[in-house]
């Protein structure tokens, strides 16, 4: 089809030309026809026996019929079957009166005659066309780089190419077969009212509505905007050539009948779809659920909806069961969504705790926190108590990630405060476990604590003994990869070892975002001016990954100095010295940090303040 294109633009100028070139020059040689009129009458009488027998037929019945012969009424034979007669001249008033008495005379046709009979049923709609086709290619040519607009101007370039052919045949059939004529000239006719119409409904819809207004026109709208268009200038069309538009129309109902019976399930679905771009209950882009699937709307057409699963499977989806069925719009109005976690907590925990618990590890999900989340107590189970998490997400489609979050936290947070989750009661019986395991198990676990606090320096001056006591009173704690352990500006009077994992350590000053410092992995440590001064956190430690931490509490360490002035004195001082190198550290031009270097000397006694060691 792409190339007959140059040959319908050819021949659209041809025949627009050719159209106004035939019709001038036979008005223009029509009155030298008639001043030579009666030697190719004479001539013509001769040549048909017919002519003379009606030419003295007339001549007998009406003398002087040779002094009307200037105006005679002239037949035209094109064939044996058809024939076409020219009107008489109106001014002579004889033949208004007596128009039995005019005598018929044959005729030959020109070929130029022969061409403009053909051409002129179509003169005004090349016209047309050639001057919305030129629109079309303009239009076209403006947006030759905006694929969506060349696109949906495709159709009414081919049917343009399609009425070029058209026009084509009805000229050749019009030469040929003369009677099959109409029926081309009226096909033609109707590919030009859609192609016309399928123009502008391009350049007002797809140009100035979508592009300049910044309006949305919905596919279903716009065609059935196009058919009632069409359908209508159809009906102008068909009626103006004296086609029988109503009897059509009558005898289709039967049809009509079957056809909608047959296909009651599609056009319900196509009903539903024009519905749903007039009510609008969901978009393209938006995320619906509908029975028990969840999806993104990727496109709304006449008969069914095109949906995505979060699966990445594409369902088509009937539009009358859309309307049918409950269907939940998750994007509007808002796109944030509210989800929820449930957990069993054990009766021992009290309520009040337990929300409070779940709810922090909520927060510390990476969720919205406004609306914030919120706990709420659900049953009394067997096993424990059912607890609901609600918290909101800004993106529906992120659900399962958020929810498989806040579980890990919700875990986490629970194992660190001693919390453990409840599994159905069953009757088992338990066999006593060794007691030579039990003490290996115990060795080996107070081997690594003390491992741990020989590896802090300023820790040195302890004895074994002192050592082996502050391992059995330490504590832990598992935190999950994204948690916050500590908090800039805090309070906590607590020291951590992290026996594995990293963390990272941020610095926040004013309003700025918290920037990080330092990595700190395996057998370092973090804290310790909190435990030996009680001074409010100076960073915030967040870990990268899951990390597990020995937590040396004040009231341990506290007794185990208090009554020992020299041994807080040697700590204070391995201490200063460690404050000092991360000044150092921290402080590469020079300028000085009061939180992480302070004077010498007063470091020592705020410890020995803190703790109540006297000198």
């Amino acid at each position: 089809m792409s190339r007959l294109r140059p040959i319908v633009l050819v021949l659209l100028v041809l025949l627009t030309g050719a159209s106004s070139a035939f019709a001038a020059d036979r008005d223009g040689a029509e009155l030298p026809r008639r001043g030579r009129g009666k030697r190719a009458e004479v001539g013509a009488e001769r040549r048909s026996p017919d002519a003379l027998t009606r030419r003295s037929a007339h001549e007998e019945a009406h003398v002087g019929a040779h002094a009307l012969q200037p105006i005679a009424r002239r037949i035209v034979l094109q064939d044996e079957t058809s024939r076409r007669r020219r009107n008489p001249d109106q001014r002579d008033f004889f033949v208004v009166l007596f128009p039995h008495a005019v005598p018929e005379y044959a005729v030959a046709r020109s070929s130029a005659e022969l061409v403009s009979d053909v051409i002129r049923p179509l003169s005004g709609q090349l016209i047309v066309a050639w001057l919305v086709f030129l629109v079309l290619l303009g239009w076209r040519r403006i947006f030759q780089n905006d694929a969506d607009m060349m696109d949906r101007s495709h159709f009414a370039l081919r049917c343009f190419e399609l009425y070029g052919v058209l026009v084509a045949l009805t000229m050749l059939t019009g030469m040929l077969w003369p009677k099959s004529q109409r029926i081309f000239l009226l096909c033609g006719l109707l590919v030009l009212d859609l192609a016309i119409i399928q123009t502008f409904t391009v350049i007002v819809a797809d140009g100035f509505l979508v592009r300049v207004r910044r309006l949305r026109v919905p596919v279903i709208v716009r065609d059935v905007i196009v058919l009632v268009l069409y359908v209508v200038a159809s009906v102008f069309v068909l009626s103006r050539h004296g086609v029988d538009v109503t009897s059509i129309m009558t005898g289709s109902v039967l049809v009509t009948a079957v056809i909608g019976l047959a296909f009651q399930d599609t056009l319900g679905s196509i009903a539903s779809g024009l519905a749903i771009q007039l009510e609008r209950p969901y978009q393209e882009g938006d995320w619906i659920l509908y029975d028990g699937q969840m999806g993104r709307v990727l496109e709304i057409n006449w008969r069914s909806t095109v949906m995505q699963t979060t699966r990445h499977d594409v369902v088509i989806i009937p539009n009358r069961l859309l309307t049918a069925n409950r269907l939940i719009n998750l994007t509007r109005p808002d796109p944030s969504h509210r989800r929820e976690v449930e957990v069993t907590l054990p009766y021992a925990l009290p309520p009040n705790t337990a929300r409070e618990y779940l709810e922090a590890a909520a927060r510390n999900a990476n969720v919205m926190l406004e609306p914030p989340p919120y706990a709420l107590l659900r049953a009394f189970d067997n096993s424990g108590i059912r607890y609901v998490v609600y918290f909101f997400i800004r993106h529906v489609q992120d659900h399962d990630r958020a929810e498989d979050r806040v579980r890990t936290s919700i875990w986490y947070r629970l194992k660190r405060h001693g919390v453990n989750i409840p599994y159905p009661i069953h009757e088992v019986m338990m066999m006593p476990a060794a007691p030579a395991a039990d003490a290996a198990r115990d060795h080996t676990a107070m081997a690594g604590r003390v491992a741990a606090l020989a590896r802090i320096p300023f820790l040195a001056p302890l004895r074994d003994t002192e050592r082996e006591e502050l391992a059995s009173a330490l504590g832990e704690a598992s935190y999950g990869k994204g948690e916050v352990i500590i908090a800039q500006g805090d309070a906590g009077e607590s020291m951590f070892l992290i026996t594995s994992g990293v963390v990272e350590v941020l610095l926040q000053s004013g309003a700025s975002e918290p920037t990080p410092v330092a990595t700190l992995s395996t057998g370092d440590f973090f804290g310790e001016m909190s435990l030996m001064t009680g001074d409010a956190r100076t960073a915030t430690v967040r870990a990268l990954e899951d990390t597990h931490v020995f937590v040396v509490e004040h009231g341990p360490f506290g007794r185990l100095i208090a009554g020992n002035p020299v041994l807080c004195d040697r700590i204070a001082e391995s201490l200063e010295r460690r404050q000092a190198e991360l000044a150092q550290k921290r402080q590469p031009s020079g300028v000085r940090d009061p939180a992480a270097s302070p004077e010498a000397g007063t470091l020592i006694h705020r410890i020995r303040a803190f703790f109540g060691v006297r000198p």
